[in-house]
């Protein structure tokens, strides 16, 4: 996984960027870091890492159905020209059960949100009933993406069929479905 260098540091001592994980390829797996080891520490969703400097991250993956999938680490604001790097390795997936068509609940209201990760996030908390903020900024496309989605989080989740709430602990914030609603 490399980062281009840059031509001079701006400033003095250790230059650090903000990265984050996806799955290469599978946008509807979430990516959910659980530790960071070496010379980088857990930054909302993502991480912050010295560059140049090695560190291991720990991670678990989650989407709609069991499969394998490769691992990204990329720059999530581009304020940087850096390169993602890919594992050479795959991943298992956690799929979640897959709901039979006469049980399937009625989603019709999903089509009433932006396309994307908005309508991705809301899916997964009918689903789930709950993401995380780093889940929440995986499926969002990054930390910026989450902030504008905080700003507008009233509007959208009056389109859902059941309430949602914000949940604030010491891992960041957590939206949780209430009620059954479907």
């Amino acid at each position: 996984l490399g980062v281009v260098a840059q031509e001079g540091l701006p400033f003095g001592g250790t230059r650090e960027l903000e990265l984050a994980l996806r799955a290469a390829d599978a946008p509807d797996v979430v990516v959910e870091i659980a530790d960071v080891r070496g010379v980088a520490r857990r930054s909302g969703g993502g991480l912050v890492a010295a560059v140049d400097g090695a560190f291991e991250v720990f991670f678990r993956l989650a989407g709609p159905a069991d499969q394998r999938v490769q691992v990204e680490l990329f720059h999530p604001t581009g304020a940087e020209d850096v390169e993602p790097g890919r594992t050479a390795k795959r991943f298992v997936v956690a799929g979640a059960a897959v709901a039979t068509a006469d049980a399937a609940p009625e989603r019709g209201w999903l089509q009433e949100l932006p396309e994307g990760g908005v309508r991705r996030l809301f899916e997964h908390l009918a689903s789930h009933g709950s993401i995380n903020e780093g889940e929440a900024t995986q499926l969002l496309g990054g930390p910026r993406q989450l902030r504008r989605f905080s700003m507008r989080f009233e509007a959208h989740a009056a389109v859902a069929p059941f309430g949602v709430r914000i949940e604030f602990g010491a891992g960041g914030k957590r939206f949780v479905r209430e009620g059954d609603g479907e």
